[in-house]
């Protein structure tokens, strides 16, 4: 058996390690850190039993890790499922409490990670497990170091050979009393996995730091990726330069309020022929803050320096692309969108499915809806721009529901009559005709002998249909160029003056 098929078995140990500083959002508490009723009661195995008897899991089983503090009886810990957080947060909860019983003496504890038994057998060297050394004072404020060691070893299987490179896991959370307030930060210097013919992967530098509230959600996380590469015979993919910043605070209504960013320096591919596509200057931001005392605002921001496409996708030419983008969700009820927020932790932490809580939460939205309609939220693209080496696509587009004005859901005249918008878009000339001729091409009847010469070429009739949006004012002839400039009030929509009826 092949070890290179349960990759994802390092990878999971690695997620292991991460999980204490990290956040998993699956599972929030309702109650803040509220202890596991499975982990209190599980009976501890003699001291005597294996300790290698953590297992990694199937699709459908349990993940289950066996662990000691201070070198004491081997306990297990188990939890449903692919997320390791419950299991560890109750081990370190174990450490704590044993911690507080002699304050002046670090609590050490060592984890035994789930490898997958073709895993243990393929690679010569030892498989490291994770360790925590635990200082707390009598009420459980304190901090906890984590650690993975080195593992430099060949891999070695019935049908394959390679190397794996492991350079280790450093980290150190702290927390006050209960687990309150906790932050930290882990670092990964390298990862390297040279599968002989099947694949190569590297990563270089992983730090991340962050402080969670006291249901586990991020108010500070910082990230920093310098290099992953990962390369097999379908393709290559490198990631230079990530890096991601998230700033909050928790506001009114406990809603999380401030900034978080993404930012990618180099995103490239390569595929079939050797082809390479690139993206530079990858930036998504995001935004939220409170406006007066009772609305919150949200802004999410979308931009790319440069996308070069590979010469395999028939773009006609439009190979460098630059996009900038920015959503706006203003006037929204601060109080009715942190009832939802609540709503959903409680559900999440019931162990409520995704559609049960989606068919819940769009409930509670409709009951919240007049208090939303009240407020006149608005809904706009600030930017919308697509930059290509044949022109441009540039606008804005706005859309209100005035609150002032009464409104029926089951009315949608109502709703019509409430609507407020406006729009402009402005379009190359060179650019839209490039993107129509694309599109009359691939709904083209293929040339036979009967119709050779008598159709009319794909430009042709892109260039028909701009000249049918121009007589019928969809489009404005501006230069080289074409624009399009759109009202909603009253119950009309107006496109560059003339009225166009709405669909409800």
């Amino acid at each position: 058996m092949s070890v290179f098929p349960r990759r994802n078995a390092l990878m999971l140990s690695i997620a292991l390690a991460l999980s204490i500083p990290h956040v998993h959002a699956e599972t929030p508490a309702a109650t803040p850190f509220a202890p596991s009723a499975a982990s209190e009661a599980a009976p501890a195995p003699a001291a005597s039993e294996d300790t290698s008897a953590a297992t990694a899991p199937a699709e459908g089983e349990m993940i289950s890790l066996d662990y000691q503090i201070d070198k004491g009886a081997t306990e297990t810990a188990s939890t449903a499922g692919e997320n390791p957080f419950p299991m560890l947060l109750d081990i370190l909860k174990k450490s704590i409490a044993a911690g507080q019983k002699n304050a002046e003496k670090a609590v050490k504890t060592e984890v035994h990670l789930p490898y997958p038994e073709d895993m243990i057998e393929s690679i010569a060297g030892e498989l490291p497990n994770l360790f925590l050394e635990t200082s707390v004072d009598a009420q459980g404020a304190g901090s906890t170091e984590f650690s993975m060691e080195k593992l430099v070893s060949d891999i070695e299987s019935d049908d394959a050979k390679g190397k794996i490179n492991w350079q280790g896991l450093k980290g150190k959370i702290q927390y006050q009393a209960d687990l309150k307030k906790p932050g930290g930060e882990v670092s990964i210097p390298g990862l390297s996995i040279d599968a002989a013919d099947e694949f190569e992967m590297s990563m270089e530098g992983l730090a991340l730091s962050g402080q969670l509230d006291d249901y586990l959600e991020p108010l500070k996380l910082n990230i920093e990726l310098p290099t992953l590469n990962f390369k097999s015979e379908d393709g290559e993919f490198e990631l230079q330069r990530l890096s991601s910043a998230t700033d909050l605070k928790t506001g009114p209504f406990g809603l999380k309020l401030g900034t978080s960013d993404i930012k990618v320096g180099t995103l490239s591919f390569t595929a079939e022929k050797d082809e390479t596509g690139s993206i530079h200057g990858l930036n998504i931001d995001g935004k939220a803050k409170m406006n007066g005392d009772k609305l919150v605002g949200y802004t999410l921001g979308f931009a790319i320096s440069q996308f070069f496409l590979p010469e395999s996708v028939d773009t006609e030419g439009l190979k460098d692309i630059r996009v900038d983008f920015q959503l706006d969700l203003l006037n929204l009820d601060a109080e009715s969108i942190g009832k939802l927020q609540d709503t959903m932790r409680e559900m999440q932490a019931q162990g409520m499915g995704e559609e049960m809580i989606g068919m819940a939460m769009m409930g509670q939205l409709m009951q919240a809806a007049p208090v939303f309609i009240k407020n006149s939220p608005v809904i706009a693209i600030k930017k919308l721009l697509l930059k290509t080496a044949k022109g441009a696509i540039d606008g804005n587009i706005k859309i209100a529901l005035d609150g002032s004005k009464p409104v029926n859901l089951q009315d949608p005249n109502s709703i019509k009559m409430a609507l407020q918008g406006d729009a402009h878009v402005s379009l190359s000339g060179e650019l839209l005709k490039n993107i129509l001729t694309q599109q009359m091409a691939a709904e083209m009847p293929p040339e036979t002998p009967e119709n050779k010469g008598k159709m009319p070429s794909a430009a042709d009739m892109a260039q028909m249909q701009i000249d049918a949006f121009v007589q019928q004012k969809f489009l404005v002839k501006d230069g080289d160029d074409y624009t399009l400039d759109a009202k909603l009030e009253g119950g009309k929509l107006l496109v560059n003056g003339q009225e166009i009826p709405l669909p409800i």
